[in-house]
């Protein structure tokens, strides 16, 4: 038998397209959506400060999209990282 599981999304700026999280029920993690130009503006988040995931949007040389899903125990310590990524944009 399967069971349904709810997903809450909170639109932080109160737009579609800017920062937002994502919990998932009976997962106690978070996932984050939070455009490149808009990380500064986290230092103030303390629940960036918790285990959870994140993902890394962009473009190769190609033209190609790109994702990369990371986790983290600090999800703003992490991003806050270069990685071998850096050049793809945090959308």
């Amino acid at each position: 038998m399967k069971f349904g599981k709810t997903i809450k999304l909170f639109l932080i700026d109160g737009e579609p397209n800017g920062r937002m999280t994502c919990e998932l029920s009976n997962w106690s993690g978070k996932a984050y959506r939070i455009p490149r130009i808009k990380l500064k503006e986290c230092t103030d988040r303390s629940d960036l400060k918790s285990p959870g995931i994140y993902f890394l949007f962009g473009k190769d040389e190609q033209g190609n999209d790109l994702v990369y899903v990371g986790e983290a125990e600090s999800v703003f310590s992490r991003l806050m990282v270069p990685t071998p990524l850096s050049s793809i944009q945090k959308r």
